[in-house]
């Protein structure tokens, strides 16, 4: 749905084929809304900003400024600025009062903004064959004014040479027919000029902004998902969500926040700030679709901005050095919380969550949960210090979850479960749902456990599971007329991935111990001694310890075939004594738990 954006309003041909005159001030607003409003990648053809003769030097200065910051792509067929002047030289020496660039030394005056992108078709050639076509189809349909263009650009196009197919090229044709007809000249220079931005939207299988003053015809003729990138819509929105100063005051006078703002432009709280104007206008869409009066582009925006405006969450201002970045986040979080406010009316809840799964990149490559308070600030806190982590909250459905940035290049989240794998809240559904929403790659369980062995092992040591097994599923049989118990869960291998990760990791892990092996799961909170020693017995002693969500995070992660692993700190001994020092035991092992798995994600290898 994020597709390239053609510039089309930069091309002068274009924009006189449209009767309208570009101001410096709507170019410069245009250009700055859909810098900070998209992270779409914004292009156009060189000649155009070089042959724009129209173009104010603080246009100019602007248009480097976003070359230079990556906002803007201009292409090129020539593979120099050499070869280009040479080629433009034989193609404009019929018309070369209106390209003097080429004709009086222009070559050094160009530099500062050069091509970035190639493209293999010549536009020439593709305008040949274009209007070629057009010119031949139903030239005896259409309007008077309409057979007129058509034939006198038939014409011209069987005694072209060697010209670039502008207007001026076809001008002289459209005089000696001997027809003075205005109408039929303003209809072949807007073919001319959609012909021409044809060319480019194919290149890159783009799209074109909306609402640019004066090329409402071009909207309707070229544009594919209006009001998407609607640049009106765009001001109005971002205005709203804090930013009316920069957007109202000259780009030059505020050079260091556009060029942070170029920076952190397509990732981080910028891309996250997007996907929320887009998933707003995408729902007002939705909303108004069909409705009486919806039937033209002006009334379209004119709707979709008033949905918009009544939803709207009003953010708090940046300030400080950081004004731009303080700025994003805010806006950020007042469009979540828009959406979330779009999500509570039931007329439109299906639409909210429809539109999230089409349009916000939740992608994680590994989820992280947790079931406490302690461990969910354990894994924060650990994952600030260490990575310069941000938990920022997104709400899909039911669940929050919390997007931990990027730590070595994989895309982090949490979410928290209730206690125990069974129940509405559990770990089984928890997981299953998260997993649907973000599509992680592997699921890790961080928290606390309770130990099995004090000689071996110390209260904050951590476990990983080698293997989880239920106790909860049982056969309570009678053996010599004695109780005979035999555990019917699963005993389930971790993902061999995680666990070399692990491993690995482990290596250099100098903070505490860390423990290899089976884990018992189970709803049960135990706290006794002689229950403890018995599903330690049953299931073989084997277990270095237990819990009460693994079950679910294997059943889960199995289900849905993710790779899973668990990995907690040891809190107490399930001995009765529990409540002992409850408070800081807990801190201690999920603290630990928190700090290994920080200190694995830091080695990488799950991007």
């Amino acid at each position: 749905m994020n597709q390239p954006l053609y510039l089309h309003f930069l091309d002068r041909e274009l924009v006189e084929a449209a009767g309208a005159e570009l101001q410096p001030s709507t170019l410069e607003r245009s250009l700055a809304a859909l810098t900070l409003g998209t992270d779409a990648g914004l292009y156009c053809g060189i000649s155009v900003i070089w042959e724009h003769t129209l173009l104010s030097d603080a246009s100019r200065r602007i248009l480097a400024m976003l070359v230079a910051g990556g906002a803007i792509r201009p292409i090129s067929y020539s593979a120099t600025v050499e070869e280009f002047f040479e080629s433009r030289i034989q193609l404009y020496r019929h018309d070369a009062a209106r390209y003097p660039l080429y004709f009086h030394n222009g070559i050094d005056a160009v530099r500062s903004i050069l091509p970035t992108d190639y493209k293999a078709e010549r536009t020439t050639d593709y305008l040949q064959e274009r209007l070629g076509g057009w010119s031949l189809s139903k030239a005896s349909q259409g309007s008077e004014a309409e057979r007129i263009a058509r034939t006198n650009a038939l014409q011209a196009l069987t005694r072209r040479d060697s010209e670039a197919i502008t207007f001026a090229f076809f001008a002289p044709f459209m005089r000696k027919s001997g027809v003075q007809s205005f109408e039929a000249e303003s209809i072949l220079s807007r073919q001319i000029s959609a012909q021409y931005a044809g060319h480019y939207l194919k290149f890159s299988d783009g799209d074109i902004p909306t609402g640019v003053d004066g090329l409402g015809y071009f909207d309707q003729v070229l544009a594919t998902n209006f009001p998407m990138y609607d640049v009106p819509l765009l001001k109005n929105i971002l205005s709203a969500s804090g930013f009316t100063a920069l957007l109202r005051t000259p780009m030059l006078q505020r050079l260091d926040d556009w060029q942070l703002l170029l920076e952190l432009r397509g990732s981080g709280v910028h891309a996250r700030m997007v996907s929320l104007v887009r998933l707003l206008v995408w729902i007002a869409c939705r909303s108004v679709e069909g409705s009486a009066g919806a039937s033209n582009t002006f009334a379209i925006r004119h709707k979709v901005w008033e949905f918009a405006r009544r939803y709207l969450h009003s953010p708090n201002e940046g300030r400080g050095n950081d004004a731009v970045l303080a700025r994003l986040d805010s806006a950020e979080q007042a469009l979540l919380a828009t959406i979330g406010r779009l999500s509570r009316v039931p007329a439109l809840t299906s639409d909210v969550e429809l539109g999230r799964q089409l349009l916000l990149d939740y992608g994680a490559d590994v989820l992280i949960v947790t079931a406490t308070r302690v461990e969910a600030r354990a894994v924060i806190d650990t994952l600030t210090a260490d990575h310069g982590s941000v938990a920022r909250p997104h709400f899909i459905g039911d669940k929050t979850y919390f997007d931990l940035g990027t730590i070595s290049g994989a895309r982090v989240y949490l979410t928290q479960t209730e206690m125990g794998s069974g129940g509405p809240s559990g770990s089984i559904l928890t997981i299953v749902d998260a997993i649907s929403a973000l599509g992680p790659a592997s699921v890790v369980m961080v928290g606390i456990a309770f130990g099995i062995d004090e000689h071996s092992q110390q209260i904050g040591d951590v476990l990983i599971s080698r293997q989880v097994a239920s106790y909860d599923l049982q056969r309570v049989g009678t053996q010599s007329g004695r109780r005979k118990i035999v555990l019917r869960g699963d005993r389930t291998t971790a993902s061999p991935r995680l666990l070399d990760r692990c491993r690995a990791a482990a290596l250099d892990w100098n903070h505490c111990p860390v423990h290899f092996g089976l884990v018992m799961s189970g709803d049960k909170l135990v706290d006794n001694l002689r229950f403890r020693d018995e599903l330690v017995r049953l299931a073989g002693g084997e277990a270095v310890g237990g819990e009460m969500e693994g079950a679910g995070l294997y059943a889960s992660a199995h289900r849905r075939k993710v790779d899973w692993i668990l990995i907690k700190g040891i809190c107490d001994w399930a001995d009765g004594n529990k409540d002992m020092m409850i408070a800081e035991r807990q801190l201690n092992a999920a603290m630990n738990a928190a700090r290994f798995t920080s200190h694995l994600l830091g080695k990488g290898g799950f991007a």
